[in-house]
């Protein structure tokens, strides 16, 4: 058995928030790691939005259904190859991650 497999054994039954966040560690790890991997850029709004995405453990279609997208758009978007408005943004980062938009100008 792995060790990570051991850990999340010990823990399971008395430190149920701690294994939680534990798990939220490894989907940000594992979602960086699918980054670097499949070349895109960290720093790019689709690449934030698919490490969010990944870190959150949801799915293409998770996010775009309640954003009123679909899976596909989502996935062109997070590689860089269109650039939604910002309405369609901030649908899919407030409908769909849950979490809220922040826009900077500097």
């Amino acid at each position: 058995m792995n060790r990570l497999k051991q850990y999340q054994r010990s823990k399971r039954t008395a430190h149920g928030g701690e294994l939680a966040a534990f798990r939220r560690l490894c989907r940000e790890i594992a979602a960086a790691a699918s980054l670097k991997a499949s070349g895109i850029d960290p720093q790019s709004i689709g690449g934030r939005f698919r490490s969010c995405r990944l870190a959150e453990g949801l799915s293409l279609e998770e996010v775009a259904k309640p954003a009123g997208t679909c899976k596909q758009y989502v996935s062109r978007f997070e590689r860089g190859e269109i650039s939604p408005t910002l309405d369609t943004l901030k649908r899919l980062v407030e409908q769909g991650l849950g979490k809220r938009l922040a826009v900077y100008i500097e």
